[in-house]
Order: C-alpha cells, then sequence, then structure tokens
C-alpha cells in the first residue's frame, strides 16, 4: 500500500509539474517585451475601450466598437458606442453614430458587410444587460448608423467576434465553453481545453459551423469568402478553415502557430495578409483587467495566411497603449485599439507592394 501511495504522489507532483511549466510558457511569463515599431504613431482620445476596428477602404472610415468595459465590471459603466474616425484626416476625431439606438448597447466585435450594388452593413455584437447575446445589424450611411436587425439564436452563446459574409449571414466566435465562473471554467482557461466554438447564421438559424477550439476569439475572411480564419486566444494560434460558399461549411486547412499568449481580432489587408492585435503576456492583461494602472504589454502581428510566416510588426510594454485588442489596416494607415484604454493609436504603415 505504501508503494501504491508513493506512486499516485510521484505522479501528481510530475502532473503538476507539468502543469505549472505548460502555463508559464503559454501564458508569457517568461517572455521579455523588447519594445519596437514597424510604423510611426499618434495618439487619438475621446474614446474609451476601442475593443475592435475595422476600417472601411472606400472611404477611409474606421468602426470603433467602444463601451467602459472596466467600469461596467464594477456596476457603474454607461452606454457604450459605435465611433466613425476619418483617419486620412490627422485632425480628426471619433464621432458617435448610433444616436442612442438601442439604448442597451454594449458592443463588442464587429464586421463591415459591402453588397455589390454598394450597400453597406455593420454587423455587432451586443451584451445587453439583460444578459442575452446579440447580433446587431446597422445600416450605413454618412455619418449615422440605422438599427435594422436585431439576431439571436441559442449557439450564440458566448459571442466574441464576427464576420459577416452575406446581407444576413455571419460567423460569430463563441470564446468560451463555460460562460459561468466555477471549476469548470477554472480548468477550461488553466487546462487550455479545446471547448469553444465557431457558429454560423445562414439568414434564418444559426448552427455550429467548428467546435474544439481553444478560446476562439478573432474571426474574419479572404476577399473572396473562401478562407476563414480564427485566432485562439490561449490556442497562441490561427486556424484556417475552407469554406464552402454553397453550403457554407468548413473544414480545417491549416493551424498556424503564434508566439503570443492571446492572439485576439483578426483584420485582413489588400494583399491578403492578416494583422492581429495579441497579449504577449496574458497574467499582465488579467491584472490590468482589475486596475488600469497595472501596464500590460501590446502586440501586432502580421500573418501571411499562405506562407504561414509572422512578423511581429509593433510591441509596446503598455506605456504607448496597454491590452491592444486590434490592428485594422487600410491603406497607409494603422489603427490600434485597446480594451480599456481611453484612447486608439492611429498610424503610418507603408503596405506591401
Amino acid at each position: 500500500m505504501k508503494r501504491i501511495i508513493s506512486w499516485i504522489a510521484m505522479f501528481s507532483f510530475a502532473a503538476l509539474g507539468i502543469l505549472a511549466y505548460r502555463i508559464i510558457t503559454r501564458s508569457g511569463m517568461l517572455k521579455e517585451i523588447r519594445p519596437h515599431a514597424d510604423v510611426a504613431c499618434r495618439t487619438v482620445r475621446g474614446v474609451t475601450g476601442a475593443e475592435d476596428v475595422t476600417i472601411d477602404r472606400e472611404t477611409m472610415i474606421a468602426y470603433l466598437s467602444a463601451d467602459d468595459r472596466r467600469a461596467r465590471a464594477k456596476g457603474a459603466g454607461k452606454r457604450g458606442e459605435i465611433y466613425a474616425l476619418d483617419v486620412a484626416r490627422r485632425d480628426a476625431m471619433p464621432v458617435p453614430l448610433t444616436g442612442g439606438v438601442p439604448a442597451d448597447l454594449h458592443p463588442h466585435g464587429i464586421s463591415l458587410w459591402r453588397g455589390t450594388d454598394g450597400e453597406k452593413k455593420l454587423f455587432v455584437i451586443n451584451h445587453p444587460d439583460s444578459g442575452a447575446q446579440e447580433v446587431l445589424i446597422f445600416e450605413v450611411a454618412p455619418e449615422r448608423l440605422t438599427l435594422s436587425d436585431t439576431i439571436t439564436y441559442p449557439d450564440l452563446a458566448s459571442p466574441n467576434d464576427l464576420i459577416a459574409v452575406g446581407p444576413r449571414q455571419f460567423y460569430a466566435s463563441n470564446d468560451r465553453g463555460y460562460r459561468e465562473p466555477g471549476l469548470m471554467a477554472t480548468l477550461e482557461a488553466y487546462l487550455q481545453l479545446p471547448l469553444s466554438s465557431l457558429s454560423y447564421f445562414d439568414g434564418e438559424k444559426g448552427s455550429l459551423a467548428a467546435t474544439s477550439l481553444v478560446f476562439a476569439n478573432g474571426v474574419n475572411a479572404s476577399a473572396g469568402g473562401e478562407r476563414i480564419y480564427v485566432a485562439e486566444c490561449l490556442g497562441r494560434a490561427v486556424r484556417v478553415f475552407d469554406r464552402d460558399p454553397a453550403s457554407a461549411k468548413l473544414s480545417e486547412r491549416d493551424r498556424i502557430p503564434l508566439d503570443s499568449s492571446c492572439p485576439d481580432n483578426i483584420e485582413v489587408d489588400e494583399n491578403g495578409d492578416l494583422w492581429i492585435g495579441a497579449h504577449p503576456k496574458v497574467f499582465d492583461l488579467l491584472a490590468h483587467m482589475e486596475d488600469a494602472a497595472k501596464l500590460a504589454p501590446t502586440q501586432v502581428l502580421r500573418v501571411d495566411p499562405r506562407s504561414g510566416a509572422v512578423e511581429e510588426v509593433y510591441l509596446d510594454d503598455g506605456t504607448s497603449i496597454s491590452a491592444a485588442s486590434v490592428a485594422a489596416v487600410g491603406g497607409d494607415r494603422m489603427v490600434i485599439g485597446a480594451i480599456f484604454d481611453d484612447k486608439i493609436l492611429v498610424c503610418d504603415r507603408a503596405p506591401k507592394g
């Protein structure tokens, strides 16, 4: 019996050691932050918590999904907003667009859809105070957004980001398998369990399009819609799926590993490259959620999904902007938005020829 107990103890300590090593290495605790920037950036204020950003390359208007998430977590948050920023003008400031509709707006991921006739719609994940999960569809007009549709379905369980693929069709990531705090939610996070998913809404009903993802976060598509990209926070990778345009079914094509603990939102540039706002140190991000004075580093990655090549374009210790979650690109501009900060960065970049 003593020998059995000794073996059990040895295996337990070994398992704990392996788990500790996995947490330490995958969370970025040992990563050295050496700030650098391949772009020149300026600070723009007037917006808090611009967690997601997308740029209309036709008009050079950036749409910012903003909410004071830290204040809301403490029960003091106000209504969120979608802002427009003319990134072609250096003196431009963010302009609110929704006119107070809906009243209960707490936006998260956004996606701009363009029809062949020039029609534009902005899809927005909304987390209202009721606890429901929604996708709002806004008609886009100069200087305003008009709410035209609200979509809910059971598989829209823990939505984080989305990509529109039609006038009422989209894929949305569910970033967790367990939404409520508890043992299973803790195990899901610390063991990086593949319990999250990607759902699809076909215009009438929703269903699961992909499962067994590790904290599915940002999602986007190639220009022709034949590829779907999903960032796996804690999975430290981008999953690449082939998409059947007729059925919308997905089949996994590739998995691109990233040197970052938590890749967040994905934007796609004019060449088809992926631009990812990422969190290189997860525990710094968690500390920053609780206390604004505790800075969290910011990382921007450019990924070539054809070759799998990954380039770190920007790395900051949190001084310029903390916990950035998105790097949206258009023309010679890049906009870096963050989960909590009361500012964004607008940067000049040199597009690849």
